[in-house]
C-alpha cells in the first residue's frame, strides 16, 4: 500500500456515519507496516485512528469510532530529505510502499528523477539514512566509563543542596495559539514549501495557484475541499 494513498480518503462508520477524513499515515518505527492515521474530524480535531480499528479500504475507509489522542507510530516521513548510508544525498522521499511482508521501497525524486530504493534498514530523524541490501551494520565506537568521583563529605553534601534549592528552577515558555495551530500543520510537512502544480476544487477554484508557497490557510481549505493529496502530491520535484 502506498502511504500517500490514504491521505484525504474519508472515513465512515459501519453504519455510514462521517467520522473524519485522513491527514497522514503513520508507520511503525521498522517501516514495515501502517501503525495508525493522523485524521481529523467535521470540526478540525485531530485523533488517532489505530488501523487495526480500520474494517476495509477502498474510496472511503470504513472503521469503528474508536480513537485515541496518543499516536502509536512514528510521524510521516513523506518529504523528508533522504541519504545513503555513505552519506551521499539522494532527494526527498516522495512515497512509501508498505505491505505483502516484503521489504518497503522509497521512491526518491532527486531533479525530476524517480528512484526506486529497496533497503534493508533505515535510521529516522529529521532525515533518513538508508542502508542497502547485504550492508553489515556498523560496529558501535567503544566507550569510556566515566572516571570515579570522590565521595563527598555529609557537610559538603548539605551545603550543595541548600545551593541548589536556592536557585529558582527556570520556567518553560508558554505557547502562543497561533504558534500552536502551527506546528499541528506541520505534522503534514506541507507548510513554507512552494507548489510545482495549481490545485483546484471540484468547482473548479483555485485553492492555490503554482509557484505559491503553503500556507496554514492553503491547508484548511486543502482538508474541506478533500484536495489534501493534490496539495502533496503538487509539491514533489517530478511534477510536470
Amino acid at each position: 500500500m502506498q502511504l500517500t494513498s490514504l491521505i484525504g480518503k474519508q472515513i465512515l462508520s459501519p453504519a455510514g456515519e462521517n467520522i473524519g477524513y485522513v491527514l497522514a499515515a503513520q508507520p511503525s518505527r521498522d517501516l514495515k507496516k501502517i501503525s495508525c492515521l493522523l485524521c481529523a474530524d467535521g470540526d478540525e480535531d485531530e485523533f488517532y485512528l489505530p488501523v487495526k480499528n480500520v474494517l476495509s479500504y477502498g474510496d472511503a475507509l470504513i472503521a469503528n469510532r474508536s480513537r485515541t489522542s496518543v499516536s502509536s507510530g512514528i510521524p510521516c516521513p513523506i518529504g523528508n530529505a533522504v541519504y545513503s548510508h555513505t552519506g551521499g544525498y539522494l532527494g526527498t522521499l516522495g512515497e512509501l510502499l508498505i505491505g505483502d511482508g516484503a521489504a518497503p521501497l522509497f521512491i526518491v525524486h532527486d531533479n525530476g528523477a524517480k528512484l526506486t530504493f529497496p533497503y534493508s534498514r533505515v535510521s529516522l530523524g529529521d532525515a533518513l539514512i538508508v542502508y542497502p541490501e547485504g550492508c553489515k551494520k556498523p560496529v558501535p565506537a567503544k566507550t569510556t566509563p566515566p572516571a570515579k568521583t570522590k565521595k563527598e563529605k555529609p557537610a559538603q553534601k548539605q551545603k550543595r543542596a541548600e545551593s541548589v534549592a536556592e536557585t529558582p528552577a527556570p520556567q518553560p515558555p508558554v505557547p502562543s495559539p497561533q504558534k500552536s495551530a502551527e506546528d499541528a500543520l506541520g505534522r503534514v510537512n506541507l507548510l513554507g514549501r512552494k507548489l510545482k502544480k495549481s490545485v483546484y476544487d471540484e468547482n473548479g477554484y483555485p485553492i492555490a495557484k503554482a509557484g505559491e508557497r503553503i500556507t496554514g490557510e492553503i491547508v484548511s481549505l486543502a482538508r474541506r475541499s478533500n484536495r489534501l493529496l493534490q496539495l502533496t502530491v503538487n509539491t514533489l520535484t517530478n511534477v510536470v
